[in-house]
């Protein structure tokens, strides 16, 4: 009886770990995971490394300007404290960390509020 309980137990635990993902999967939108992704990943860089890949279709064809180059050194030296070296690594890496928070913000607010309003229709 007591293996038979404790079998129970683990299936119960294992259906609320599951239902819990699946929760969090309907509450957080693709997008909005995606830019936390990019958020924590530049959380945990570090932002004075240079040599790594970029993107960047100027900087691969030798072009020395471009206007986005930098902002995300300089989202990630915020994210370090380090503000001077953010505002010279980019000016405008402030705003864009706060954009895509707010941009975060707004796309699970709005999905909780689609999810009440079909849950609570019963």
């Amino acid at each position: 009886m007591k293996n038979y309980l404790n079998h129970k137990l683990k299936l119960f635990r294992i259906e609320s770990v599951a239902s819990r993902l699946e929760m969090l999967k309907r509450l957080i939108p693709f997008e909005a995971f995606i830019w936390m992704a990019g958020l924590i990943a530049l959380i945990l860089i570090s932002p004075s490394n240079d040599s790594h890949f970029t993107f960047c279709f100027f900087k691969n064809v030798g072009i020395d300007f471009c206007p986005g180059c930098g902002l995300g050194k300089s989202i990630s030296y915020l994210f370090h404290g380090k503000i001077s070296a953010s505002f010279e690594a980019h000016p405008l890496g402030t705003v864009a960390a706060i954009v895509l928070s707010l941009r975060i913000y707004s796309l699970i607010k709005r999905q909780i509020q689609n999810y009440k309003s079909i849950y609570t229709e019963v």
